[in-house]
């Protein structure tokens, strides 16, 4: 592990940390799953990022190998196969590994890396159940590497300024949010279409935004949910919902209408509060947020949530301190998905124990 300098750097204000270490050189990451987000938002962000840099890949496809190796400048002996990955452990110039493959493959790499003594970021949703979430905690904390789930808009100074206000109740406190998320899928999109590699269908995919924005507004772990899906295409979706509404009921008196589909676009962030309101329009996709209140709009420069997730994660491991957005996130929102699911299925409330 490099050895941070004495140089002290002041963090930005999207950072939760008080201040940044400047490292002797940038921590390796390795990319796991060369998927879409990979290709066009995890990369792009490795070559903005301060303090880690993109190192290597993981692929099956020889081409796609070259190809990675070729752009990103990648030395042939960190370009792996999945038979091959666990070693590693052996590459002392890989520090973090980003799982990006389909959700539930999740939890075999993230303990294989775990067990090579990598740190590790994975994409959201952490995992497909609550028990693959534990395992991966689990994993990592037993290997004594850190766990982040890559919850990008955390760092997002709309969002982080949303959370603030309603958790610190500067509008009094929120009595009421709509947050929604959705797109459309293509037949085609078959790792979104096949729940053995997805979990499930929209709320896994962006209903999750939906989900942990809730949490973060309030600051409360919802106590009951009630739940409705449809499925209008069950040839295109099968075994999954097309379209699912559901509310979140919370200790504090918030009620929470949430909904997610694959039948269209649909995006929507919005919070009642007993003395006003504020609201992000494009809130959950990779169009700059935009925030206002009842008091006028909000103005932040654009920022690079991916980059910021990536340079934050590392500042953690550099200063040896939890991260912002640990595994125990992950399972969180894995937890209330969970409830919603059976809420859908039988009909009925779901209570969620408190924790």
């Amino acid at each position: 592990m490099p050895k941070p300098s004495a140089a002290l750097l002041p963090a930005p204000a999207t950072s939760y940390l008080p201040q940044y270490v400047r490292p002797d050189r940038k921590l390796g990451v390795v990319l796991i799953g060369l998927g879409k987000y990979s290709h066009d938002h995890l990369a792009p962000a490795l070559r903005q990022t301060q303090f880690c840099e993109l190192v290597g890949v993981v692929t099956d496809d020889p081409d796609e190998a070259r190809a990675w190796m070729e752009r990103h400048h990648l030395p042939p002996q960190n370009c792996y196969d999945y038979q091959t990955f666990y070693t590693v452990r052996n590459n002392p110039n890989v520090h973090i590994v980003y799982v990006v493959t389909p959700n539930a493959t999740h939890v075999e790499y993230v303990v294989q890396a775990a067990d090579a003594g990598k740190h590790v970021i994975c994409e959201k949703p952490l995992g497909i159940s609550v028990k693959d979430c534990e395992t991966m905690i689990g994993a990592c904390s037993n290997a004594d590497v850190q766990l982040a789930v890559g919850y990008r808009l955390h760092f997002d100074p709309t969002h982080r300024k949303a959370a603030q206000l309603g958790r610190h109740q500067t509008f009094g406190p929120v009595k009421y949010l709509e947050l929604a998320q959705g797109f459309h899928v293509e037949r085609g999109d078959a790792s979104r279409l096949n729940p053995n590699l997805s979990g499930g269908g929209p709320l896994m995919d962006v209903g999750i935004y939906c989900v942990n924005a809730a949490r973060s507004v309030t600051g409360e772990e919802p106590v009951a949910v009630t739940a409705q899906w449809v499925n209008t295409h069950p040839e295109k979706f099968k075994g999954m919902e097309e379209t699912l509404v559901w509310q979140l009921r919370f200790p504090g008196g918030c009620l929470a209408n949430c909904a997610t589909t694959y039948a269209g676009q649909l995006g929507r962030f919005y919070a009642l509060a007993e003395k006003g309101y504020f609201e992000i329009a494009h809130p959950f996709g990779y169009d700059t947020p935009k925030g206002r209140s009842h008091e006028g709009d909000w103005d932040f420069p654009d920022v690079y949530p991916p980059a910021l997730l990536l340079d934050e994660v590392a500042q953690c491991i550099l200063q040896d301190i939890p991260n912002p957005v640990p595994g125990e996130e992950g399972l969180r929102d894995l937890r209330v998905m969970e409830a919603i699911y059976r809420a859908a299925e039988t009909g009925r409330e779901v209570a969620l124990e408190e924790r």
